[in-house]
Formats: C-alpha cells, structure tokens, sequence
C-alpha cells in the first residue's frame, strides 16, 4: 500500500487520501460514511473520530451526551 493510502476501522475498505496528509487530519470512508482520525503517517493509519462532548454538555457513560443536561 503506498503511504497516503489505509483501511477503514469500520468496513475495511481502502481509502487514499491527496497529499499532504496531516496527522489528527478527519475523512470520511467513502464505502460506508464512517467519520475517520488519521493516527499515524507511517504507515497510515485511520482511527473513528469521536465527537467529545461540549464543556457545558454533562456526559455519562451509561447514557453518552444528553442535550436536555445543558448547564
């Protein structure tokens, strides 16, 4: 696989990313739309992207973000 190219986490498809990729850099899988976090250059590796919450959002693990918890 040549460098700007690595798998999806999500449904192992290729995925080729345009120079310069950049480290922390967000895609998308084109095969299944899974939001993606470059982790590694070399050799390319993609990780899912997760949305923290906001600082003012409370955040349980039991229930992930709940909107209506706004402080």
């Amino acid at each position: 696989m040549p460098l700007n190219t690595g798998r999806c986490p999500e449904c192992d498809g290729e995925i080729t990313l345009p120079e310069p990729v950049t480290y922390e850099q967000r895609v998308s899988c084109g095969y299944c739309g899974a939001q993606l976090l470059v982790i590694s250059l070399n050799p390319l590796e993609l990780d899912w992207a997760f949305i923290e919450p906001l600082p003012n959002q409370r955040f349980s693990v039991d229930r992930g973000v709940d909107m209506r918890d706004r402080v």
